[in-house]
């Protein structure tokens, strides 16, 4: 019986040590494989961290933009103000390349500066008219924008302005191939007359009232009115844009036809048909 119980104790003391064993080996094992952080992995991440700490974030971008463009407002409307539409009328003084200097009715000196899309006019010109042929003295009005700093316009618009010449006299002579006719005022001075495409001929009598009047049945003698402009750079000529023909009224008896008159000129000036001369035009 006394054996028996030693060997009882015997197994129950191995069974308690090799439990305790396991246990430890257990608790061993898992404090082993606990991963490590390696330095590397660490160093990566600080880097990536700071990185994205130095980038702008999206809120920051906008607000970029936004003071931009407020900055590119303001100066543009800084702009603006020292911009306004005007028009200006004077005699040229001097033509220079691309730029012209005028003297307005107050006797101020404006600069006016052209480019490529300024567009030209004037009531004589034939064909194509341009900065080239304006000339010093010439009366022109301008429209464009206008730099307060700077004192300058940019011309859009450029029209030549000529006073208006009206004549009445009597037909001398008359130049079927260049369409030009030489009218004797009262006073004996003599005007010739271009006839354009824009010049309007009419005749008028008691029986037909206005009618239309072609250029080949002007005839000397006739008496004749005319309302045009002197031509640029000519003043012994002007071109008419209206004319009309007296057929029914003789010409004036103190009108005498000059053999020749077409070659003969005088520096035109216009006349009220009375007799009194009026000022030379001046450009």
């Amino acid at each position: 019986m006394k054996l028996i119980n030693n060997k009882i104790k015997y197994i129950f003391t191995s069974l308690i040590i090799i439990y305790f064993f396991f246990i430890f080996n257990s608790y061993t094992h898992a404090v082993t494989t606990i991963p490590k952080i390696s330095p590397t992995t660490s160093t990566k991440n600080i880097d990536s961290n700071t990185q994205n700490a130095n980038q702008p974030t999206p809120s920051k971008n906008i607000e970029d933009q936004i003071n931009n463009l407020k900055d590119r407002i303001a100066s543009r409307v800084a702009q603006l103000k020292l911009v306004e539409k005007k028009g200006i009328i004077g005699i040229v003084t001097s033509v220079s390349g691309a730029k012209i200097t005028i003297t307005d009715i107050k006797n101020d000196i404006k600069f006016i500066d052209v480019d490529e899309i300024t567009k030209f006019s004037s009531p004589s010109a034939k064909d194509s008219f341009g900065i080239s042929d304006i000339v010093k003295g010439s009366k022109i009005a301008t429209l464009g924008l206008y730099n307060k700093q700077s004192r300058r316009i940019m011309a859009r618009f450029i029209d030549v302005l000529f006073t208006p010449v009206i004549l009445q006299g009597a037909v001398v002579a008359i130049d079927e191939k260049e369409f030009t006719i030489l009218v004797q005022l009262e006073d004996g001075q003599k005007v010739k007359v271009d006839i354009e495409k824009v010049t309007k001929t009419n005749s008028y009598s008691g029986d037909n009232g206005i009618a239309k009047f072609g250029f080949s049945k002007i005839k000397n003698d006739m008496r004749i009115f005319v309302a045009g402009y002197a031509n640029i750079g000519d003043n012994k000529r002007i071109t008419a844009t209206r004319i009309i023909i007296f057929t029914d009224i003789p010409k004036n008896p103190k009108i005498k036809i000059i053999p020749n008159a077409l070659i003969q000129q005088e520096t035109i000036v216009a006349s009220t048909g009375s007799g009194k001369k009026l000022t030379p035009i001046t450009r």
